[in-house]
């Protein structure tokens, strides 16, 4: 044994030896001739003293009500559901089972009060009685999609003196999948570090070259595929430096509405760089975004099942396009052309030429283009790296 056992062991031996001896004092009578003395029973924990919790007169006139926030999705669907619980992410879980829902009265009345909130648009309060016999004010504020449609609620429960944060960490999206341009909110502007609105929509490849880094990438292209079942995605990604904030660490959820043609996805992104800072940039990502401009060339990534054009490595000067507008679009008359070209690639390994007629935008005349296309393997969703060229 070591010494700290043996002193114990001695304690304990010693302790034993005292309790039997005060049994023993306890049944020889009193100096007065009396009764013995009777040996107190072992109270009971309900009787021992308990230690006081000293709380100042701020917390006595607050009930112990401590503040909670949750940040709830609307995005679609019979219910919402919690993607932010404080500090906590979440995978669209039970809003019942929230902190924020926490008792029976607050797991019957929250629902509730999200409800009304996207019923409304607008801010909505409700008083909840807890134990302490103190209420509870919980504050639901609406977050606008690009649509005008409620797509978040930020939920905060507390005393009524606790401060209502801002909702400047918290912006949302949609993305048309028929034409692949995405509106985005105010705020989700603002955390890309764009100080303005440029024009009314950016394309997937210009929302993306916004971002240096991301995770699951096969699983948004999933959601972005109508040929697939997937319904939403969750993942993290952060921002390249913009002009008026550095590097954010992003949380974004996605859901996919609709069907068919009519598909959009609709999502929320929440900054969480004050609790997990931005991780490094991808070099990969980096790098590609520094390619030299080659003279006549523009050269992008495409999702060969979707036929989305993700990311654009150089734009050809001559184009005259934005990255913002640098959405091909096919003529009618030559998609047939284009969808045996995809269909060879799924099976081809060797590059393919095809010829198509491409403009950008709806006020641009079309223009014949040349694209060689290879196929890079990616696991079941394989990619294409297109070059095109002005046909002359």
């Amino acid at each position: 044994m070591k010494p700290a056992d043996d002193a114990r062991f001695v304690q304990r031996s010693e302790r034993r030896v005292r309790q039997a001896s005060a049994i023993r004092a306890s049944d020889v009578p009193s100096a007065s001739g009396g009764a013995a003395i009777p040996i107190c029973a072992q109270p009971s924990p309900a009787d021992m003293p308990r230690r006081r919790v000293v709380r100042s007169n701020a917390e006595r006139e607050r009930g112990g009500c401590a503040p909670r926030w949750a940040l709830i999705e609307t995005l679609g669907g019979p219910m919402p559901s919690v993607m932010v619980d404080g500090k906590f992410r979440r995978q669209f879980a039970n809003l019942a089972r929230s902190t924020i829902a926490s008792g029976v009265i607050a797991a019957r009345r929250v629902p509730e009060l999200v409800r009304r909130c996207v019923h409304s648009g607008m801010e909505e309060i409700d008083y909840i009685p807890t134990y302490s016999g103190a209420e509870s004010r919980m504050v639901a504020r609406p977050v606008l999609g690009p649509s005008g449609v409620v797509y978040v609620v930020s939920l905060w429960a507390g005393h009524e003196s606790f401060p209502v944060d801002a909702e400047a960490r918290v912006g949302a999206f949609q993305l048309d999948l028929e034409t692949g341009i995405a509106d985005l909110s105010d705020s989700f502007e603002r955390l890309l570090g764009c100080t303005e609105r440029e024009g009314c929509g950016r394309s997937l490849s210009d929302l993306l070259a916004h971002l240096d880094g991301g995770s699951d990438r096969s699983g948004l292209l999933d959601l972005l595929d109508p040929q697939t079942d997937r319904e939403f995605w969750v993942g993290t990604a952060t921002t390249a430096a913009g002009r008026s904030v550095g590097r954010r660490h992003l949380y974004l959820a996605a859901k996919a509405v609709g069907f068919t043609s009519a598909r959009v996805v609709r999502g929320l992104v929440y900054d969480i760089t004050p609790d997990e800072p931005a991780p490094p940039a991808d070099p990969e990502i980096l790098a590609l975004a520094h390619l030299p401009v080659v003279s006549g060339h523009t050269i992008g990534l495409v999702d060969l099942r979707t036929s989305h054009m993700y990311r654009v490595l150089v734009i050809d000067p001559a184009l005259r396009v934005g990255r913002g507008r640098l959405n091909p679009r096919i003529h009618p008359d030559d998609t047939c052309t284009v969808d045996e070209c995809r269909a060879e690639l799924l099976k081809a390994e060797n590059p393919i030429v095809v010829v198509a007629r491409v403009r950008f935008s709806d006020d641009e005349p079309w223009r014949a283009m040349r694209a060689v296309c290879t196929r890079i393997p990616f696991g079941d969703r394989p990619q294409v790296l297109v070059d095109l060229t002005l046909e002359s």
